[in-house]
């Protein structure tokens, strides 16, 4: 299978990479930062801008893509708002565009801890809403 994961330099992107390629899969990287995953033979590195860099080159022949790639964090949503709606809604609308595009068929997109409020229990379960589809 080929996997494209965005935000492949991040922490859970880079130990995903890893488990796909320990799994036998071939694995394309996609994020700003240089990956650790670099060197393995099953694993192909592009450093781009998912805001505005073409993507379709990147995404095609992909079997599924996982979309990690962010701006964190709550604060900076107010303090730097076109960056963080550019990272996490534009980047994220020309993911979803590409894999329609590119009729790719499985697409999983994770979110971090942002979703989840201060409480006293960090154990509290996010509970997203089921699709109607």
């Amino acid at each position: 299978m080929r996997v494209v994961v965005t935000g492949a330099a991040g922490f859970i992107g880079s130990q995903l990479s890893e488990g796909l390629l320990h799994l036998g899969h071939d694995v394309v990287g996609v994020d700003l930062a240089r990956c650790a995953a670099g060197s393995h033979p099953n694993f192909a590195y592009h450093q781009v801008d998912l805001r505005h860099d073409p993507l379709r080159r990147i995404f095609a022949g992909a079997d599924a893509v996982v979309h990690l790639a962010a701006a964190v964090g709550q604060l900076p949503s107010w303090t730097s708002f076109e960056a963080y709606t550019g990272c996490n809604l534009v980047a994220t609308q020309r993911v979803l565009k590409t894999c329609r595009e590119e009729r790719i068929g499985r697409l999983l997109a994770i979110s971090g801890s942002s979703v989840y409020a201060r409480t006293p229990s960090a154990t509290r379960p996010c509970r997203p809403a089921r699709s109607a589809a």
